[in-house]
C-alpha cells in the first residue's frame, strides 16, 4: 500500500509540472558537482542539439540522484538522429482507438555503456517503461522513446531508489521529458549493418558488440547534417520575392566501418525545406551532397533530379507573407470566470461577425511565449500576478495590442501610475469623446499620477449630482520609459481619453510604444480603463438603484467599447449599433438527405431498430428526425434537426457535386443543411455508415482540437465523414493515422489537379492546412469510437474556400498563382472542391488498407511544410 501511495503521490507532482510546461529531469550527478544545484546532471554533447533552459526547481535530492524542473520545457533536435527499425513519425498512438487524447511523453534517455555488476545495480527492461523512436551514439548512448505518465513514474520511482542498468548493458544516468523536433534518419540494413541495426538494439550483446559500429553510423550521420549548410543571397519576403537558395558540396570523409555512403536528400518544396525521411547505408558513399528537386509523381516512389541550385522561396522557418496572415485570435486573461464571460459576451455582439476567434488566456499559457505571435488583442480583467505582467508588457512592446479593464496591470505598464485610492463599488460619471457624464461602475482602485485630492466624493450616486467646477485634474506624463524582461529601455507616449467628472481622474488613457532601434513593425498599443465597460447591468438587479441607472447608459457602454476597439485597437466592429450584448437567434434550417435512392433506404433501414416510430434517431448532441414524402418538417432547433429525405437544397449544386463526385462510397450520402450546431453534432456517437458525410454552410458551434472555436465565415468549405475501419486492417492498427490521412487527402485533392501542382498549399504538423507556408486555412479535429472489431473515426474538417476574411483562402491562392505566373487557373467552386476531397479521401484509404501505409507517409511528406 505504501509503494502505491508513493508512486501515485510522484505521478501527480509529475503531471503537475508537465501541465505547467516544465521539463522533468531526474538525472546521476558526478562526485565532483555534487554540491551545485544548477548543475542539471551529465554534460550534454553537442550532437544533442537541445534548447536553452533553466533549472526552475529541485524537487528531490537523494545523494548523487535529483529531480529537478527546467523553464521552459526543453525541445530536442533529432534530425541527426537514426530512427528506430520499427518506428513511422506518424503513427503516434497505435492502440488509441477510442480516443485522439494522447498520454504520450517523449523521454530523453541518457546512458553509459558499462560492464554489469549485479551485486551493485538493478537491472531495468526499458522496453518496459516505452517504445523506441530514435537513438543517438557519441560520448554516451542516447535515446528518445514514447512513454506514459504512468510509465515515466515507475521509472522515476526506480531510478530516484539508486543507481539502475538498463538492458543489461548501461547504466542509467539521465531521464528528462522533452518535445521533440525534426525527423530521424531511416536506415536499410545491409549484411554490414543488419545485426547492430536489428529489433533488439537495446539488449545488452548488441549495444557491447557493436558499440564501434553504431558509433561511427551516428558519427557518419552527425557529419552528413552538419556539412550541409543553406546559402542565400536574399532571403527576404517569401510573399512578394523569391530567392535562390544553394548548399554546398562538402565530400563526406571516408569511415573505416562504412564503405557505401551517400548523403541525405533534402526537399525544398513550396519553399518549405523537408529531410527525406528515408537514408539508406548505401547513400553513406564518400562524394560530393548534391541539392535535389523533388519530382511531382507518385509518391511510392521518391526519386529525385539533381541540380547545382533550386530557386523557390525562402525555407519555412523564416518565411514570411505579406497578406493578412497574422490569427484573429482575442486573448481574455482574467483570474474571474465570470468577469471572463462578460468580456466574451460583450465582444461577441460588437465585433464583426466571424471575423475574430476569442479564446481564456490561462495563467500557465500566458507564462509561456508560445501565444504571442497569435494574438491580435488581449484583454486584461482585475488582478494580474507579478510574474505574468511581464509577459504581458513584452507582448505590448513587441507590437501587440492591450485592452486592460479595471486591472493592476495599469501600474506594470506606467510605472507613474501607482498610487491607488479606494473606490468600492462607486457608481460615477465619467465623459470620453463625444459621450459625456456617462454614468458607470467604477474600479474598486483608482489609479492616478497625482490624485488632487485625498478623498473622493460620497454623493456621485446622487441623481441631483453637479460636477465640481473648481476641481484641478492631475497632470498626466506624456510619456513613460519602461524597461522590458531584457533590461532595455523603452519609450510610452501616454493620453488621457476621458475622465472621471468629480475629480478629473483618468478613466480612460491610451499608452502608445514609440519605435526606437530595437524595435520594428507595429507600435505595441494599450488601452487602460478604470471603469467596468465589460459588465452587463444585470449584474446588479439586486441593488435596484445601480441597476437602473446602468440600464440607462448600457446603450452608450457599448458604444464606447466599440469606439475603443475600433479607433484605438484596429478591430473591425459590426455596423449593426451594439444596443444589446445579446447573441441574436440563429436561425437553423432543416437538412437533406442528398444520394441515390437506394442507398439512401438501405441506411434508413440499417437504423430503423435504433429509430423511435417518428423516424427520430438520437445522438448525443442532436436529434435527427427523418421527414418522408410530403411530411411537414418540424421546426429546426439546436436540439433537433429535421431532414428531408425526397428535397434538394436550393443552395447546393447536387449536379455539380456528383457530376465531380468519383468515388465509389466516400461522399455518396450526404447530410446537407444550410445552418446547424457543428457537423460532428450530426455523427456523435452513432453509427451511420462508412464514408457518409455530413455538409454545413454554417455551424453556430464549431469547434477545432482542444475545443478550440472554429469560425465559420461564409465561403468555409466545412464538413465531418465518418470512416469504419476495421480494427486488423492496416489502418485499423494505426487509428491515430486516420486524420492525416483526411488533412492529406484535402491537400493532395487540389495539387493533384493538372496545373494546380505548383500552389502554394502544404501541411503543418500535425494536421493543419497552410497557405504560402505562413497562413493556416484550415484544419480537423477527430472523435473515434470502437465498435466491435470497428473503429468508427468521425473526422470534422474546415477549410478557407473563397473567404479573403479575415486571412486568406484557396482561391486566393489561386488567383495569386494566376496573378504572378501568366496563368488562368480556374477557382474551385464550393461542390467541386468537396467532390475532389472526398475521392482523393477514398482513394488514400483503399490504398492504405490495401497494405501500402507508405503511400500515406511519402504522401504526407510530400506536403510536409516542416524543416
Amino acid at each position: 500500500w505504501l509503494q502505491a501511495w508513493r508512486l501515485s503521490s510522484l505521478r501527480s507532482r509529475l503531471s503537475k509540472c508537465l501541465q505547467d510546461n516544465y521539463s522533468i529531469v531526474l538525472y546521476k550527478m558526478s562526485d565532483d558537482t555534487l554540491d551545485d544545484q544548477d548543475i542539471i546532471g551529465p554534460c550534454l554533447v553537442t550532437s544533442l542539439n537541445m534548447s536553452p533552459t533553466r533549472v526552475s526547481e529541485v524537487l528531490q535530492l537523494d545523494g548523487s540522484l535529483r529531480l529537478c524542473t527546467l523553464y521552459p520545457s526543453q525541445k530536442l533536435f533529432i534530425s541527426n538522429w537514426i530512427a528506430a527499425r520499427d518506428y513511422v513519425a506518424l503513427d503516434i498512438d497505435p492502440e488509441g482507438t477510442s480516443s485522439l487524447v494522447y498520454d504520450d511523453l517523449k523521454l530523453l534517455i541518457e546512458a553509459q555503456l558499462k560492464e554489469y555488476n549485479g551485486d551493485e545495480f538493478e537491472k531495468v527492461d526499458l522496453q518496459r517503461y516505452g517504445s523506441l523512436i530514435a537513438w543517438h551514439f557519441d560520448k554516451t548512448f542516447n535515446m528518445v522513446i514514447s512513454s506514459t505518465l504512468q510509465q515515466l513514474s515507475e521509472l522515476a520511482q526506480k531510478f530516484l531508489k539508486g543507481d539502475i542498468y538498463i538492458n543489461g548493458g548501461m547504466e542509467l544516468m539521465r531521464i528528462e521529458t522533452v518535445d521533440i523536433d525534426g525527423k530521424p534518419k531511416k536506415i536499410r540494413e545491409n549484411d554490414r549493418t543488419r545485426q547492430c541495426i536489428s529489433q533488439n538494439i537495446l539488449t545488452s550483446d548488441n549495444l557491447l558488440l557493436h558499440a564501434s559500429m553504431l558509433k561511427e553510423l551516428s558519427d557518419s550521420i552527425s557529419d552528413i547534417e552538419s556539412n550541409v549548410k543553406l546559402k542565400s543571397d536574399d532571403i527576404a519576403d517569401a510573399g512578394t520575392s523569391t530567392s535562390t537558395i544553394t548548399k554546398e558540396e562538402p565530400v563526406i570523409k571516408p569511415k573505416t566501418i562504412l564503405k557505401d555512403t551517400t548523403s541525405s536528400p533534402k526537399i525544398i518544396k513550396n519553399g518549405a525545406l523537408q529531410h527525406e525521411p528515408v537514408l539508406t547505408i548505401r547513400d553513406l558513399e564518400q562524394r560530393p551532397i548534391q541539392t535535389d528537386e523533388e519530382i511531382r509523381g507518385s509518391p511510392k516512389s521518391v526519386t529525385f533530379k539533381m541540380h547545382q541550385q533550386q530557386t523557390d522561396t525562402t525555407t519555412s522557418c523564416v518565411r514570411t507573407y505579406s497578406g493578412k496572415s497574422k490569427p484573429p485570435n482575442i486573448l481574455v486573461f482574467s483570474e474571474s470566470v465570470v468577469a471572463v464571460d462578460n468580456v466574451k459576451s460583450a465582444l461577441k455582439s460588437i465585433l464583426q461577425k466571424n471575423k475574430y476567434t476569442i479564446y481564456t488566456l490561462t495563467k500557465a499559457q500566458a507564462l509561456t511565449d508560445t501565444w504571442m505571435d497569435n494574438a491580435l488583442l488581449v484583454i486584461a480583467c482585475g488582478a494580474v500576478s507579478a510574474d505574468v505582467a511581464p509577459k504581458l508588457l513584452n507582448y505590448l512592446l513587441k507590437g501587440g495590442k492591450l485592452l486592460c479593464l479595471c486591472s493592476d496591470l495599469i501600474h506594470t505598464v506606467l510605472p507613474t501610475y501607482k498610487t491607488a485610492e479606494v473606490r468600492e463599488h462607486e457608481l460615477v460619471r465619467f465623459s470620453y469623446g463625444r459621450w459625456q457624464n456617462v454614468r458607470m461602475m467604477h474600479h474598486i482602485f483608482c489609479y492616478q499620477a497625482s490624485p488632487a485630492r485625498k478623498h473622493f466624493s460620497h454623493d456621485s450616486i446622487e441623481e441631483n449630482h453637479q460636477p465640481c467646477q473648481n476641481s484641478v485634474q492631475p497632470r498626466a506624463p506624456s510619456s513613460i520609459e519602461v524597461r522590458d524582461s531584457y533590461g532595455r529601455p523603452h519609450k510610452l507616449s501616454v493620453e488621457v481619453l476621458g475622465a472621471e467628472e468629480t475629480w478629473h481622474t483618468p478613466s480612460l488613457l491610451l499608452a502608445t510604444a514609440l519605435p526606437d532601434a530595437s524595435t520594428s513593425g507595429p507600435n505595441g498599443r494599450a488601452v487602460f480603463s478604470q471603469v467596468h465597460l465589460e459588465v452587463d447591468p444585470t449584474q446588479y438587479e439586486s441593488e435596484e438603484a445601480k441597476y437602473s441607472v446602468l440600464k440607462e447608459s448600457n446603450e452608450a457602454r457599448l458604444e464606447i467599447l466599440r469606439d475603443i476597439l475600433g479607433r484605438h485597437l484596429s478591430l473591425q466592429c459590426s455596423e449593426k449599433k451594439a444596443d444589446s450584448i445579446k447573441s441574436p437567434v440563429e436561425s437553423y434550417t432543416p437538412a437533406f438527405f442528398l444520394g441515390r435512392h437506394e442507398l439512401k433506404l438501405a441506411l434508413l433501414k440499417f437504423l430503423e431498430d435504433n429509430m423511435d416510430a417518428e423516424q427520430s434517431l438520437k445522438t448525443s448532441k442532436l436529434t435527427l428526425k427523418f421527414c418522408g414524402l410530403g411530411e411537414t418538417p418540424p421546426p429546426a432547433t439546436q436540439y433537433l434537426l429535421p431532414i428531408r429525405v425526397h428535397s434538394c437544397p436550393d443552395n447546393f449544386s447536387t449536379i455539380e457535386y456528383f457530376g465531380n463526385l468519383k468515388s465509389e462510397i466516400v461522399g455518396r450520402l450526404v447530410i446537407y443543411s444550410s445552418v446547424m450546431t457543428s457537423s460532428q453534432d450530426v455523427l456523435s456517437c452513432v453509427k451511420l455508415q462508412h464514408g457518409i458525410v455530413v455538409i454545413p454552410r454554417f455551424q453556430t458551434k464549431g469547434s477545432g482540437r482542444s475545443a478550440n472555436q472554429w469560425l465559420s465565415p461564409d465561403g468555409c468549405a466545412m464538413f465531418s465523414v465518418q470512416l469504419h475501419v476495421a480494427s486488423e486492417s492496416p489502418l485499423g492498427q494505426r487509428a491515430p493515422v486516420v486524420q492525416h490521412l483526411v488533412a492529406t487527402a484535402v491537400v493532395s485533392a487540389i495539387l493533384s489537379l493538372p496545373g494546380y501542382e505548383n500552389l502554394d498549399i502544404g501541411l503543418k504538423w500535425p494536421n493543419d492546412i497552410y497557405a504560402h507556408g505562413a497562413v493556416k486555412i484550415g484544419g480537423l479535429v477527430v472523435t473515434s469510437t470502437l465498435d466491435t472489431d470497428t473503429t468508427i473515426c468521425n473526422v470534422g474538417c474546415g477549410v478557407n474556400l473563397d473567404n479573403s476574411d479575415p486571412t486568406t483562402c484557396i482561391n486566393d491562392v489561386i488567383k495569386k498563382y494566376n496573378n504572378d505566373n501568366g496563368t488562368d487557373l480556374q477557382t474551385l467552386s464550393y461542390e467541386k472542391f468537396l467532390a475532389l476531397v472526398f475521392t482523393e479521401i477514398e482513394n488514400i484509404f483503399k490504398t492504405v488498407q490495401a497494405a501500402d501505409v507508405d503511400y500515406l507517409y511519402d504522401l504526407y511528406y510530400k506536403y510536409w511544410l516542416h524543416n
